[in-house]
């Protein structure tokens, strides 16, 4: 994959996408206030990673609830930075099978603009229809799911950082809107939470996508350096409000993926294999950091740790020794994809 948005080789219809949701995102940035809300899930992780990342289906985003209305009750976003549209077709609440689940507002947006930048050939059948057809040359729906959280919740929330989610998608000079979001471990800590979460007749509540974005995480060479001990402390972050137990171990992928994931895998990177070669990739990240829970789930008596913190290396696929840790301290490996 090339190392920057928009060059020949990104789609045209994700070149699309991203402008989308970065419209979306320029657009809440001057709706909300500045502090408390935050973009999380596979939207923050491709921002955190960049090329090679699975383009989300939709975009989830952390309010407080004081915030929440200020976009539940919108019929519209302020404009995107070329100008773009952005109406709220409709909003509703998420109804969950189990009680006691969170507040979450499904909220559909559509983002509409004048031209983007480039010439007429490199646009595609689908956007040059829809220019001929409505006058448009942006023209996409954007699904958000928002988290409703307590405002002193919000207000003390410091696993966020600025991220710049690309916008535009034209080249090393394309334009970014910078946000807050979840920090690249708290969003791997979040999906397990849902990866291990077991539903009420007993199965694993897994989606194919969540085992594909955590390998193509692990395997991404521009991420930010994940801290074994980090990781660790956000897992215990997501885990203990949610009165969940230390996973000590992943669920095994179900057998019904075999065949839809190969065929995803072939489309998307085919470097990570067949899926039980994916799950034991998966096993030499996850399983290091789950083999030693971290407070509150750590027993008292429980020793110390060894070495000092280790940090992931996707060349060799295994924690590795920090500057500070003796090189005995590895922990696991499989081979790299």
């Amino acid at each position: 994959m090339d190392d920057v948005w928009g060059t020949a080789r990104t789609p045209t219809r994700d070149r699309q996408s991203l402008r989308a949701i970065g419209a979306v995102l320029a657009g809440l940035n001057r709706l909300l206030p500045p502090h408390g809300w935050h973009l999380k899930g596979s939207a923050a992780i491709l921002g955190r990673i960049g090329p090679g990342a699975r383009m989300p289906e939709d975009v989830d985003l952390s309010l407080p609830e004081s915030a929440g209305p200020l976009l539940l009750t919108a019929t519209g976003l302020p404009p995107g930075p070329g100008g773009e549209r952005i109406t709220v077709l409709r909003t509703e609440p998420v109804v969950f099978g189990s009680p006691g689940r969170a507040t979450v507002h499904r909220v559909l947006v559509e983002v509409d603009g004048p031209p983007p930048h480039g010439p007429r050939e490199r646009l595609d059948d689908r956007v040059l229809h829809d220019r001929e057809l409505y006058g448009r040359e942006l023209y996409d729906r954007v699904l958000l799911n928002v988290l409703l959280t307590p405002d002193d919740s919000a207000a003390h929330d410091t696993r966020t950082a600025p991220l710049a989610f690309p916008y535009g998608g034209n080249g090393p000079g394309a334009a970014t809107v910078t946000v807050p979001a979840a920090t690249l471990s708290r969003c791997l800590a979040q999906k397990l939470l849902r990866y291990t979460r077991r539903r009420e007749s007993g199965k694993v509540n897994t989606r194919w996508s969540d085992l594909l974005d955590f390998l193509l995480v692990a395997r991404c060479h521009r991420a930010p350096r994940l801290s074994l001990d980090g990781l660790r402390r956000d897992v215990a972050a997501e885990f203990a409000p949610m009165r969940r137990a230390w996973p000590l171990r992943l669920p095994p992928p179900p057998r019904e993926w075999l065949d839809f994931w190969d065929t995803a895998v072939f489309r998307t990177a085919p470097a990570l294999g067949r899926l039980p070669e994916a799950a034991d990739r998966l096993a030499a990240f996850w399983h290091p950091v789950l083999e030693r829970p971290a407070p509150p789930f750590a027993s008292p008596s429980a020793a110390p740790a060894a070495h000092g913190d280790a940090l992931w290396s996707p060349r060799a696929w295994r924690w590795e020794p920090g500057p500070d840790e003796p090189p005995h301290g590895r922990h696991g490996a499989a081979t790299a994809p």
